[in-house]
């Protein structure tokens, strides 16, 4: 299954970058991380307002797992996580 997080700006503490090296090391090493980035400027196509998820996302990134307590457990050592903060975790489902 194929998974999308999104990191969400509310830490307790800014990750250190030793933090997000070793996270990256274990990610790469659980054959599970596909990519993912930071978020960068935001525009929008369409007539219609909506909230700008930049406000609360700082980034995103991809994984593919037999399941999801396999990625939970990954996720768990993910600086976001360590620091206080929220990792949000949707299905990228097959249509």
């Amino acid at each position: 299954m194929g998974y999308i997080t999104f990191m969400h700006g509310n830490v307790d503490r800014e990750p250190t970058k030793e933090q997000w090296e070793r996270f990256f090391e274990i990610a790469r090493e659980s054959g599970l991380f596909r990519g993912g980035s930071a978020m960068g400027k935001r525009s929008t196509v369409g007539e219609k307002d909506v909230p700008d998820v930049t406000a609360t996302i700082g980034g995103y990134m991809r994984f593919d797992a037999e399941g999801l307590d396999e990625l939970i457990r990954l996720l768990r050592q993910h600086p976001t996580v360590l620091c206080g903060g929220t990792i949000e975790i949707c299905e990228l489902t097959k249509t």
